[in-house]
């Protein structure tokens, strides 16, 4: 069986269609996003992409980046060009070519003896840890056509977990942040989520994973990886075994390369905080915590003293203003199973996220709306059932969001002296306080007006109110 997937449509776009890739690069500027069945699969899906073109056009620098995307189109004989670069390296298209499978591990009797079921690579798929994660359905039951293969192969290298038996995980250790720039088209997408090769800084620009001749050998240890080698890592070893009847059933499936990560790696798409010992490492999603909550982390700081904004966001062209960023974030638990998947869409003023100073203004005042909800959480404790203190901390983050992206861009981004700042600080509070009354509505209607109740409000109203006026204060002060 044969599956190129140059020609043969694999990418899932948001109209309903499926394009190769050539077809995908070729018509970039006419299309709008791609769109698989989940987020992991869809951003996956874009990282491949995005390391295709960096790879393909090893744009030098900003400049050729930028001239690239003036020109508003890819140029198909580079990328004709490229793929016969590849070819003559004796890089194989086909995802059961026989002696190097795209993206996979060229057969080894001595690593592939046992079969396994292909709901392995199918996070949708319960198997193994995860037993009732997107669907119910039995993993030796579970097939999937070559198309869902080569979106499987993609999700399952970059949001893969360490687990017994010495599996290694992604490059980025355990599932992170993962952030992607969204411009009006599908080319503009790409070239604004990739960086040239001078982007990259100390980071050697390298191979991506299907031009690395080196064989996959099980658990061997990396102490460095290249930009690109990065951006396709591959910690499992698969190789999917394809049957007279089209579908994959069945596939070779073992520990991959493990990257014990240094301080030169950084992912262009992933943003970092800044920890006690001063050194940098790549944020992870939580549960019960929305992707917004983590924003300051996407905007430039003085001295990277809050973290590193991603390297996309980083060299996002300020003259395009509003930014429309994506994050994904696979949220697992300790025994490395996979607990639920976190998108979000954000658009965010150029701005605020190149100016230092104003981010530092928004990562501070994110950091006081965290505080009161913790004065809420501590006042709310076990005095209450779990279902309304979860309630009060939703509807009170629900009302910070909504004046975040609303009001309080439009201020920040125009912040031009320490008074403009104070009078916005003084709009934060405002802002704070109107979202502690809507918490209080709502617990006085979900725990009504008898006596006990009222002095149990009252005796909470108390707690937040005093731990608020506290947190102004020091914040006035500092």
């Amino acid at each position: 069986m044969n599956y190129n997937i140059l020609t043969e449509p694999f990418i899932p776009l948001s109209d309903g269609r499926h394009v190769s890739l050539l077809s995908c690069l070729e018509h970039a500027h006419q299309l709008q996003r791609i769109s698989c069945s989940t987020p992991l699969e869809t951003y996956a899906t874009y990282r491949f992409l995005c390391a295709f073109v960096m790879d393909a056009f090893r744009l030098p620098h900003y400049d050729a980046r930028m001239a690239l995307l003036e020109r508003g189109c890819f140029d198909m004989e580079i990328i004709r060009a490229y793929i016969r670069r590849c070819e003559s390296e004796g890089v194989s298209f086909d995802l059961f070519d026989q002696s190097r499978p795209f993206l996979q591990a060229s057969y080894d009797p001595a690593y592939d003896q046992e079969t396994k079921p292909a709901a392995l690579i199918d996070l949708q798929t319960p198997s193994g840890n995860n037993h009732i994660f997107f669907e119910h359905q039995w993993a030796d039951d579970h097939s999937l056509t070559p198309a869902k293969a080569m979106l499987c192969l993609l999700a399952s290298y970059l949001f893969c977990t360490a687990t017994v038996q010495g599996y290694p995980s992604s490059v980025n250790n355990a599932p992170c942040l993962y952030v992607l720039i969204h411009g009006d088209n599908l080319f503009e997408t790409l070239v604004l989520s990739t960086i040239s090769i001078k982007e990259a800084g100390n980071l050697p620009y390298g191979l991506p994973a299907w031009r690395d001749k080196r064989p996959v050998i099980p658990k061997e240890s990396y102490a460095s990886v290249t930009l690109l080698e990065g951006m396709t890592w591959q910690p499992r070893r698969i190789r999917l075994l394809a049957p007279d009847s089209g579908r994959i059933c069945r596939l070779y499936y073992m520990q991959g390369k493990n990257f014990k990560g240094n301080s030169l790696w950084r992912d262009p798409h992933v943003p970092y905080k800044l920890n006690k010992d001063g050194t940098y490492t790549s944020i992870k999603p939580a549960g019960g915590r929305s992707l917004w909550r983590d924003l300051g982390a996407m905007a430039a700081s003085r001295e990277n003293r809050f973290g590193r904004q991603p390297q996309i966001v980083a060299h996002y062209p300020p003259e395009r203003g509003i930014c429309r960023m994506s994050i994904v974030g696979l949220i697992i638990e300790k025994r490395a199973s996979l607990v639920d998947t976190l998108h979000e869409e954000m658009l965010v003023p150029g701005e605020v996220l190149h100016d230092e100073e104003k981010g530092d203004l928004l990562h501070i005042d994110l950091e006081y709306v965290e505080a009161v909800s913790e004065r809420i959480r501590r006042a709310t404790g076990k005095q209450i059932p779990a279902s309304l203190a979860e309630d009060l901390q939703n509807r009170y983050f629900a009302a910070m969001r909504a004046y975040l992206f609303g009001e309080y861009f439009d201020k920040l981004r125009a912040c031009a002296s320490d008074a403009d700042y104070l009078s916005l600080m003084e709009e934060v509070d405002g802002a704070v306080f109107a979202a502690l009354q809507e918490v209080f509505r709502a617990l006085s209607l979900r725990l009504g007006h008898d006596a006990r109740n009222i002095i149990l409000q009252s005796n909470i109203q108390k707690q937040i109110y005093n731990g608020y006026r506290k947190l102004r204060k020091e914040r006035n002060n500092g």
